[in-house]
């Protein structure tokens, strides 16, 4: 009986870990689709999931075929951080430089792209999903792609 109360404690104490907690709480799970290509070769696909918990946001898809990686930054057409914009469903349009905040790569085939200039256009579609795309290089590559239905964390 003892080794039952205290169980019951554990998992009615404010404050403390909770396993039933976690099992309740809703998760987003990745979705939607991110094509993109390197050097102009062929597009290959993922799923992915724009994480609005972060700080910064970032977008992260990952398969066997491709990695891909965007840390959100400032939105060039308002001046403001993009992740707020992005979570009030306003599209933004983002530069990566050598002093922007926000940073890009894509890795597939093998090989490896971080941007060091890149455009990139993020649309909510009003439903917790972005579509976008964005193009730009690297040291010795260039790479372009497309995110259609990817689901938001919030």
């Amino acid at each position: 009986m003892r080794r039952l109360s205290t169980v019951f404690l554990f998992l009615v104490l404010p404050g403390c870990y909770s396993p039933v907690t976690e099992l309740v709480t809703p998760h987003v799970e990745t979705g939607g689709t991110i094509s993109a290509s390197l050097d102009a070769g062929p597009q290959l696909q993922t799923k992915a999931l724009a994480k609005g918990t972060d700080d910064p946001m970032t977008i992260e898809g990952t398969s066997a075929a491709l990695v891909f990686g965007l840390i959100i930054g400032d939105d060039e057409l308002t001046g403001m951080a993009a992740k707020p914009q992005l979570l009030a469903d306003k599209a933004v349009q983002m530069s990566v430089t050598a002093t922007s905040r926000a940073q890009m790569s894509v890795h597939l085939g093998g090989r490896s792209c971080i941007a060091t200039s890149a455009v990139i256009h993020l649309t909510p579609d009003g439903g917790g999903h972005l579509d976008g795309d964005f193009a730009g290089a690297g040291d010795g590559c260039q790479f372009g792609g497309t995110l259609a239905g990817v689901p938001i964390e919030k």
